[in-house]
């Protein structure tokens, strides 16, 4: 059960820092979303594999958000937001590792749908941490801040992957995660 204080807003420099945290944990799952696809000639060269059996690593993690999204939201509503985005946020940062570290395109495919679990808890929590903890007369800043956040992880995502993969190689499109994990 939640108490009355925990759905009070943040003092100005918490709320901010939060706002950093979920900020880079949304940017993390929006990036990845748009950065895998480029990857993929790439992963069926490299896992000697079809296109359409590559492909898999996109719907994997389609397919997790998908179905769990509304059931991680309300997960957030019977729970702790911030522990299980936190959760998310970890489970999303070690999935994009062992992604990264991926033996064959079938612990590809695995790795990513445990990354997306994480992806889709952050996502399901992060604007309903936002909601909770920016006053009503600066709400809607703050969503539009994570709505900004959102749009430059997808559009970024495309180049960035072109960048690594040529740069360091594929593995490199997943464990560009981890530190930005860590971090947030």
């Amino acid at each position: 059960m939640s108490s009355a204080l925990e759905h009070q807003p943040l003092p100005s420099p918490d709320k901010w820092f939060a706002m950093m945290g979920v900020g880079l944990g949304v940017f993390m799952a929006t990036l990845d979303t748009s950065i895998v696809n480029i990857s993929l000639p790439t992963l069926a060269e490299q896992f000697n594999t079809s296109f359409a059996i590559v492909q898999w690593v996109v719907l994997s993690y389609a397919l997790v958000v998908t179905a769990l999204m509304l059931s991680a939201a309300r997960l957030g509503d019977m729970l702790d937001k911030k522990k299980l985005y936190l959760v998310g946020l970890t489970l999303f940062t070690i999935g994009s590792f062992l992604c990264g570290l991926s033996p064959t395109v079938g612990w590809l495919i695995g790795f990513r749908a445990l990354q997306c679990l994480g992806a889709t808890l952050t996502q399901a929590l992060g604007m309903a941490i936002i909601t909770e903890i920016f006053p009503v007369q600066g709400r809607g800043r703050a969503l539009g801040i994570v709505g900004g956040v959102v749009s430059v992880g997808i559009a970024v995502g495309p180049p960035i992957g072109g960048i690594l993969i040529g740069l360091v190689g594929w593995r490199a499109v997943f464990l560009v995660n981890v530190p930005v994990g860590i971090l947030a």
